[in-house]
């Protein structure tokens, strides 16, 4: 019982204090020189992920898509929308003008209290 308690206050200060929302890129440079689309400038493969603590379907704890890194408190940011603003902005800052083969997973198990999460993969193309 006391190591449950340990882990769950151990996982929950590492929610709080690492944020849930992230972005990640491979730029050109670590792709052996393949190209991503057969027309445009390839600059990237990126990911974008929001995750977040729910209960009963209510958010608690969940990333935010505005500033990466914070934490929302009581806010539903983890959809493919908000996952989508996050891609569209970086991509952009990215000098990208096309987000092509966009691949999106969303897993959900907040039946009572639980983590929902939505992950987007994408080409970045000028």
């Amino acid at each position: 019982m006391k190591k449950s308690v340990i882990f769950m206050l151990a996982a929950f200060t590492a929610v709080v204090f690492c944020g849930c929302a992230s972005f990640t890129k491979v730029e050109t440079d670590k792709m052996n020189d393949q190209k991503l689309a057969y027309t445009g400038k390839t600059i990237a493969h990126v990911e974008a992920d929001n995750w977040g603590i729910y209960l009963f379907h209510i958010p608690l704890l969940t990333g935010s898509v505005d500033n990466l890194g914070d934490i929302q408190v009581l806010k539903d940011t983890v959809t493919v929308e908000g996952v989508a603003k996050v891609m569209t902005r970086e991509a952009k800052a990215l000098g990208g003008t096309k987000v092509i083969n966009t691949v999106t997973t969303m897993t959900t198990n907040p039946f009572f209290f639980g983590i929902k999460e939505v992950k987007m993969s994408a080409n970045v193309i000028k």
